[in-house]
């Protein structure tokens, strides 16, 4: 078993935004790790978008 320092807690929540027109996806959007990729920037939201 491993242990992280970092806790659920101490995780930042973003306002995601599409990058072309700027309309806001989600406003409970964090960032996540792709372990088969960990050099590509993901983010993970538990709401799905309005549009």
């Amino acid at each position: 078993m491993s242990t992280s320092s970092c806790t659920f807690e101490d995780r930042c929540v973003s306002v995601l935004c599409c990058k072309f027109c700027q309309q806001v996806l989600s406003m409970r959007g964090m960032k996540a790790v792709l372990l088969a990729d960990t050099e590509t920037d993901l983010y993970s939201t538990d709401i799905p978008p309005t549009r």
